[in-house]
């Protein structure tokens, strides 16, 4: 193994443990979800955790269009592959979380229009890629969706949650494709 190889073979270590501690911290942000119960303050550093790991380890995905990729091992590359792979579908969702958190801010009682868009949003983007919603997440913007006004301690964070929980889900299956 040349050195070269040595040191992605590593970056790509790197990131893999990066995802899993990532993938725990999006797991504190939204388990209290499914009963209703939303943490807003760990939500946004679940997001700026998320927004770090994108930033730290997209150089690492982009290895695969270096001139050093064809060098590598083929263990190597097909982790690289696999790194690209996920970081990409990361990467398109990033946009959709950084809506979610803005519509997090909102305040659901002075802007509830504009929050009801942003939950709706979120939670048919949530459904269309996981097949549904958790039970209490599901709960909650079906009863946003017919009006009714809930009352939840931090519900005004339920965009950003539903959006952490699809990044949660990009992830586990994201790591039943590793190679």
């Amino acid at each position: 193994m040349s050195q070269v190889d040595a040191k992605v073979a590593k970056l790509v270590g790197e990131a893999k443990n990066g995802l899993r501690r990532l993938e725990k911290d999006i797991g504190a942000a939204t388990v209290g979800a499914a009963k209703g119960r939303l943490d807003p303050a760990k939500a946004t550093a679940a997001a700026k955790k998320v927004n770090a790991f994108l930033s730290k380890f997209t150089p690492v995905a982009k290895i695969s269009s270096s001139p050093l990729y064809p060098e590598l091992s083929e263990e190597t590359r097909s982790g690289v592959d696999w790194v690209q792979e996920i970081m990409g579908v990361l990467l398109m969702r990033m946009g959709d979380l950084q809506k979610a958190a803005k519509g997090a801010k909102l305040d659901p009682q002075k802007q509830r229009d504009k929050w009801v868009i942003t939950v709706k949003v979120a939670s048919k983007d949530a459904k269309a890629e996981m097949g549904g919603l958790p039970p209490g997440v599901g709960t909650l913007v079906k009863q946003i969706e017919k009006g009714i006004d809930v009352d939840a301690p931090g519900i005004g964070a339920l965009p950003l949650v539903i959006m952490l929980l699809l990044i949660a889900h990009v992830i586990k299956k994201g790591w039943s494709t590793m190679r």
